[in-house]
């Protein structure tokens, strides 16, 4: 008697979103795919060009709050391969700028006050600035911190996660505070000190959440980063005022 050929059951994939074990491309129970792409500087590129011009306005906000709860266990859950409700860090700091320049717009529309220009949020030289930031960041990170992540191109995923929540902030922060500019005139002056002191605190909060480190020594190392930024970010300021003078002389 003729044998039927032994058939063999297909391998099962525990997916890296929510553990699931299944068979095939996709996971039954949340959808993923069971092919996910290592986060490579290669990954890092395609994930720029593929999502530049897209927008998600609910899971750009779930991304808001998870960062402000809980941001060391999100990046390091996307790190590690979820993706079904998560947004990559490009997207989120593409949409970070975008939420900025909207609202500006709006309130210099409402209140006729050329503060809330969006013409500063659109400079050039405001974005490099902004790019030199994140920029700082990943590559600070990585020294500071060496062997918390596995590679450069998932620091940088770190600091443009940090980056644009910090930009979220500040637009949050001049919000609150444009109801106060009619009646406190000098409100406006007050704003970037705010906004830097924020953004320190953020700092602080986010690497010990993130890199798991005693308080003490991300302390100390937040410090030094950031005083590091400040005399950076002051010399490319004095830099560009010097550059306008000579231009306009």
């Amino acid at each position: 008697m003729r044998r039927k050929p032994q058939v063999l059951s297909p391998e099962k994939i525990t997916c890296l979103n929510c553990g699931d074990r299944y068979t095939g491309s996709f996971c039954n129970s949340c959808g993923q795919a069971a092919a996910v792409e290592p986060f490579t500087i290669r990954s890092f590129g395609m994930e720029f060009f593929r999502n530049i011009r897209k927008f998600d306005i609910t899971t750009t906000f779930f991304t808001f709050v998870e960062l402000l709860a809980e941001p060391g266990e999100f990046v390091r859950a996307f790190l590690a391969g979820k993706r079904v409700g998560f947004i990559s860090p490009f997207k989120f700091y593409i949409n970070a700028m975008l939420v900025q320049v909207i609202f500006l717009s709006f309130l210099r529309n409402l209140t006729t006050d050329e503060a809330f220009s969006p013409g500063l949020a659109g400079d050039p030289w405001v974005q490099f600035f902004g790019l030199v930031s994140t920029i700082f960041w990943g590559i600070f990170w990585a020294l500071f911190y060496r062997g918390s992540l596995k590679g450069v191109a998932e620091y940088a995923a770190c600091s443009l996660y940090f980056s644009g929540q910090n930009i979220f902030l500040g637009t949050l922060i001049v919000i609150s505070t444009s109801p106060l500019r009619e009646g406190l005139p000098l409100t406006g002056t007050f704003i970037l000190p705010v906004q830097m002191i924020v953004m320190a605190g953020y700092s602080f909060y986010f690497a010990k959440e993130l890199f798991q480190e005693p308080w003490w020594k991300v302390l100390l190392k937040q410090a030094g980063l950031f005083l590091i930024y400040v005399i950076l970010l002051s010399a490319m300021v004095l830099a560009y005022g010097t550059w306008l003078n000579r231009v306009g002389q």
